[in-house]
């Protein structure tokens, strides 16, 4: 039967390990071909759960691990309460006297409660078993101790023979024995599950810092690919920004230019580090056909980021002009719009551009009609004054 499990598992393994490998290929593919933000996303996931994981590995070997020190505490506090007991001891063979005696027998409870408390500490059978024995020990110790404190004392002549009191002091001895080496094997059980604890706290400490490492490479290397798009995308959109024809200009809600094209620029003589930052009202007026300056309140900068409403100007109609750098004027024609962000008006953005042409046309168109006109009403005169004289 097992000979038979073994050929299937040998047969299975290729078909297994080629699964394997096509889907970890299909994964790597289609995790290949995500967004970035999408990956991060997915990524962010996978490592808050490893996190989660790792965190409450970490938690469960700090348990154990404080539940061996509590082990190792109560293991020091036995060792010496034993210790004092067998100098207690001592101390009642050299005097005889019942102060020594009492305190034996004190230490002898303060064990056994020590041994209770271990109980609930310890949980592995051998632990236990060791446990078991040395309460067994510690309550025939605390017997033999007492016939002895009853039944021998400094006369001569004792109940019983001397040679009882020794075999009797001589099993106290061999208790105390048994004894420190039940403690020495549960102090070295402790020490071994804090060695292990030491060790699991390690790898899991490791893992943490080996996922934060690999957190950090990968936010480090997608950040990168993000901020070079960025970069791209800043550069391709800064191009055409710069490529329009017309006169761009964007203000925030002070009224502060934010931005301003090269054509723009151009047409107003002004570069673009003497604008960004300053108030569009203060650097840039415009005045009208007449060579009035517009009142602030009235600028279409001024109306629209009062309004939120778009204003136009066009080629018919009142004129506005703007000032170049060296105080000479151009009319134009724009049109400001808001820039409104979740239902709030944050900036504007006017596009204008130079109608000089323009005027110039219609002013040539005027002059033509006029002059036309004139010459047409001309003729009409001379005959009418003929007709006059003939009759």
């Amino acid at each position: 039967m097992k000979l038979k499990n073994i050929i299937i598992s040998i047969i299975a393994m290729p078909s297994l390990l080629l699964s394997v490998l096509y889907g970890g290929k299909a994964i790597i593919h289609t995790f290949s071909t995500m967004k970035i933000q999408t990956k991060v996303t997915i990524f962010f996931i996978v490592a808050l759960f490893a996190s989660i994981i790792a965190g409450v590995y970490i938690f469960i070997t700090v348990a154990q691990t404080r539940a061996s020190i509590s082990e190792l505490e109560i293991i020091s506090e036995l060792r010496t309460t034993i210790l004092n007991r067998a100098n207690l001891f001592d101390e009642y063979l050299l005097y005889r006297t019942e102060p020594y005696s009492q305190q034996w027998l004190l230490a002898g409870e303060q064990i056994g409660r020590l041994l209770e408390e271990a109980e609930k500490i310890f949980n592995t059978p051998d632990e236990s078993a060791i446990l078991v024995l040395m309460e067994d020990n510690n309550n025939t110790h605390i017997q033999t101790g007492i016939q002895i404190f009853s039944n021998f004392s400094m006369q001569q002549e004792a109940v019983l023979s001397r040679k009882i009191e020794a075999s009797l002091v001589g099993n106290l001895l061999i208790g105390r024995s048994e004894m420190s080496l039940h403690i020495s094997q549960l102090s070295e059980a402790a020490r071994k599950d804090i060695s292990i604890s030491q060790k699991k706290l390690a790898i899991g400490t490791g893992l943490v810092v080996s996922l934060m490492l690999v957190i950090i490479f990968l936010n480090l290397t997608w950040l990168r690919k993000i901020i070079t798009k960025l970069e791209e995308s800043n550069i391709r959109y800064q191009s055409l920004f710069e490529s329009i024809g017309d006169g761009v200009i964007g203000t925030n809600l002070d009224g502060k230019i934010i931005l301003i094209n090269q054509s723009a620029q151009t047409m107003l003589g002004w570069h673009s580090e003497n604008l960004v930052g300053r108030a569009l009202l203060d650097i840039l007026p415009i005045i009208d056909e007449k060579g009035n300056l517009i009142p602030d309140k009235e600028h279409p900068v001024r109306t629209t980021l009062i309004t939120g409403i778009p204003t136009t100007t066009t080629t018919t109609g009142h004129t506005y002009n703007y000032v170049r750098k060296d105080k000479t004027k151009f009319p134009i024609a724009n049109i400001v719009s808001p820039v409104i962000i979740d239902g709030k008006t944050v900036g504007t953005i006017e596009v204008f551009r130079d109608i000089t042409k323009e005027k110039q046309i219609d002013k040539a168109k005027t002059e033509f009609v006029s002059l036309a006109s004139h010459q047409l009403r001309t003729p009409l005169s001379t005959v009418n004054w003929y007709s006059e004289m003939l009759l």
